[in-house]
């Protein structure tokens, strides 16, 4: 354990001065998943289900079933958003994932589809003589989007639509049973087209990622502790405790590094059915509620393994 926290050290040295000015832009991430986001979203050295497609596609090849996952939210009680996605685990180390995420109205519709392929290194026959618990993943989007279909818009309103892609690629090292180290790093390479009314075509990206997270977990107990580090500045801290093996509770922290203390706190906590076993079916749901800037959200999500 000290090695494995020593380790972490000398990479977050390393990591820390890469958090360089970001902006986001359009498809916003506004974290997918209610377990997730009660755990303020410090999910990148967690991701063992399927919404890893998301936070760590690398994260996939802890499923062991087929899995279907769905997700429901409304963004600060304005902006909808949906999200499915589904997993199939393969002999070998393998798992191919799935998902789409739907939000907005007429005044701006955004959906992404995403197909995920992750892979146990360990288990590439003649691959060399690599550490046990390596993996990787990749995600490939697709992106469209389309605004000022709203008729309450008046007829000076910005009207268009946008297509394009994205590669998301995430690694996954358990350096035991208990411990773990995930690196995602989001729209890597990325392009997205507009045509709109007052700009005309253009072409822009969207901004690159890094998310490191560290997880610690204790299978006797169900605790699992986590922490994530992105390039936007942000800290995040997730707890989750599972009770009976069934009722999970969780919590977390958001700290904004580049913001001043009074501005910089977000809380979540959240709750859940963990894995309730309904003959073949396993069956989960969680809820979410995050205290924002602006306003709250609350997430529901559920899935089935079978």
């Amino acid at each position: 354990m000290l090695r494995f926290f020593l380790i972490i050290n000398i990479i977050l040295c390393l990591w820390l001065p890469l958090t360089g000015e970001l902006a986001p832009s359009a498809f916003v991430d506004i974290g997918y998943g209610a377990r997730a986001s009660g755990m303020s979203n410090a999910f990148t050295g967690v991701a063992d289900d399927a919404s890893a497609i998301v936070w760590n596609p690398a994260g996939l090849v802890q499923i062991k079933k087929r899995e279907i996952f769905g997700m429901h939210a409304n963004q600060k009680n304005l902006i909808s958003y949906d999200f499915a996605a589904a997993a199939i685990p393969f002999k070998g180390g393998a798992v191919l994932g799935a998902g789409i995420i739907h939000s907005g109205d007429l005044a701006l519709t955004e959906i992404t589809g995403m197909v995920s392929f992750a892979q146990t290194l360990t288990e590439i026959p003649k691959i060399g003589n690599l550490p046990k618990g390596i993996n990787i993943g990749v995600t490939y989007k697709i992106r469209s989007a389309d605004f000022g279909n709203n008729t309450d818009g008046g007829p000076d309103r910005v009207t268009g639509d946008a297509n394009g892609y994205g590669f998301d690629f995430g690694l996954l090292y358990g350096f035991s049973e208990k411990s773990a180290l995930g690196i995602s790093i989001r729209d890597f390479y990325s392009s997205l087209y507009w045509d709109t009314s007052t700009s005309g075509r253009y072409e822009e990206s969207v901004p690159m990622q890094y998310v490191m997270g560290i997880s610690y977990r204790n299978p006797d107990s169900g605790l699992i502790v986590s922490f994530d580090f992105d390039s936007y500045g942000k800290v995040r801290t997730g707890f989750e405790d599972v009770i009976g093996k069934i009722i999970a509770l969780r919590a977390g922290i958001k700290l904004d590094t580049k913001e001043s203390f009074e501005q910089k706190n977000e809380y979540s906590v959240g709750v859940g059915i963990y894995h309730f076993n309904l003959g073949l079916l396993d069956f989960s749901f969680d809820a979410s509620y995050s205290i924002e800037k602006i306003a709250d959200t609350i997430k529901f999500s559920s899935s089935i393994r079978f």
